[in-house]
């Protein structure tokens, strides 16, 4: 069972859906063709497709240029972040909202009636959930970052790995090549 998609994966996908509506062909209106034929000095169809065609092109080359999914991913991206901080924003006032009122109820000064438990139960059960959901998401953001510290000092944890001159790998694979003769040399010998 795969997840639900993210807010992320949300608008990405809503962005690469609007592309995909300015990327449709473009035809002229109804409207406008039916007074382009009642007009006297008319154009021609073949006129209109053809600047049609040189507009659509124009448009697709316009498209790759300035709408990559590197652009794509860094607008969804900082879509994402804003609706993050407006969140926790609106998460602030609502704590310390929060905060004023258990205060009264704790003191003994606030006034609930059933009806007033019954809403203030349910939101508490509300945050409590969105707080273990923000906690589980901070424990795999936790994980990512430590599965990703050892990508910070590539010379140090990534590089010695590769095979490059003068390498750690290209010298173990000399040895084994020196070895593999040695071995073939002494079966030979023996068959």
């Amino acid at each position: 069972m795969s997840a639900p998609p993210s807010l992320y994966d949300d608008k990405k996908a809503f962005l690469e859906s609007q592309i995909r509506l300015l990327l449709r062909p473009l035809r002229p209106s109804r409207e406008w063709t039916e007074q382009n034929q009642s007009a006297e000095q008319s154009l021609s169809s073949a006129s209109v497709s053809a600047a049609l065609y040189k507009l659509s092109l124009a448009q697709k080359r316009h498209s790759k240029q300035t709408q990559s999914s590197q652009a794509l991913q860094h607008v969804a991206i900082q879509l994402d972040a804003l609706h993050r901080a407006s969140a926790d924003q609106r998460t602030d006032a609502h704590a310390l909202a929060w905060l004023s009122v258990a205060d009264q109820v704790l003191t003994g000064q606030a006034d609930l009636t059933d009806h007033d438990y019954e809403v203030l139960l349910g939101k508490l059960q509300s945050l409590s959930s969105a707080i273990a959901f923000a906690k589980k998401r901070h424990a795999h953001l936790r994980r990512l970052r430590e599965l990703s510290e050892t990508l910070r000092e590539p010379e140090r944890n990534v590089q010695p790995n590769l095979a490059a001159r003068d390498g750690d790998l290209l010298r173990e694979i000399d040895r084994m090549r020196v070895l593999v003769a040695r071995v073939s040399a002494k079966l030979a010998l023996e068959s």
